[in-house]
């Protein structure tokens, strides 16, 4: 499926939705909820709180579909949702000095270890950087969201969402050089 005909689709599913379509809203969730849940984890770290917020993005699309006026993709508005209610939640952690979440590797094959090895390291570098470039980073290579989409969600012109993308590869690789890490190694 095309780009533009996955748009159509959210966009009939979201207006279905509106309507207190039951199954519009499961084909919509079943289209969506993978890509979010993965940006929630990648922003919280925490597999049970991503779980948890990605329950709320969801309830709050169910509730607010009706007031989605359309001026942006239907997955930039439901990012949007996510984005705020992650950093509510990164908040309660702060005035809670709830900061100490780590994802329960038990169980875990050798290929998978591997490749967990490798995403805690870049998740090393990463938290090296600002959040900002982190963010940008995040949206554009692993939700593959165009600038203009990036620049509606997080609310900044595109010509600073491609200058943060410029820094945040910058950022990384300096992380990584850091770290006497070389790109074979990933």
């Amino acid at each position: 499926m095309n780009k533009t005909s996955l748009h159509q689709q959210l966009s009939a599913l979201l207006q279905g939705t509106a309507r207190g379509d039951d199954q519009a809203f499961q084909k919509l969730y079943e289209l969506v909820n993978q890509r979010v849940y993965f940006y929630l984890y990648r922003i919280l770290g925490c597999k049970e709180t991503a779980e948890d917020v990605l329950v709320e993005t969801f309830t709050v699309v169910w509730q607010s579909a009706g007031s989605f006026a359309g001026k942006s993709a239907v997955t930039t508005w439901i990012f949007g949702i996510a984005r705020n209610l992650a950093l509510n939640e990164m908040r309660r952690w702060k005035s809670h000095d709830q900061l100490d979440n780590h994802p329960d590797l038990a169980g875990v094959s050798r290929q998978e270890m591997e490749q967990t090895d490798r995403a805690r390291v870049v998740g090393l570098a990463l938290a090296e950087i600002s959040p900002r470039h982190k963010e940008v980073l995040d949206l554009v290579f692993f939700h593959e969201m165009t600038y203009p989409e990036i620049s509606e969600l997080i609310e900044i012109p595109v010509g600073t969402v491609k200058t943060r993308i410029f820094h945040a590869k910058a950022a990384l690789r300096q992380a990584l050089a850091e770290m006497k890490v070389k790109r074979d190694d990933l």
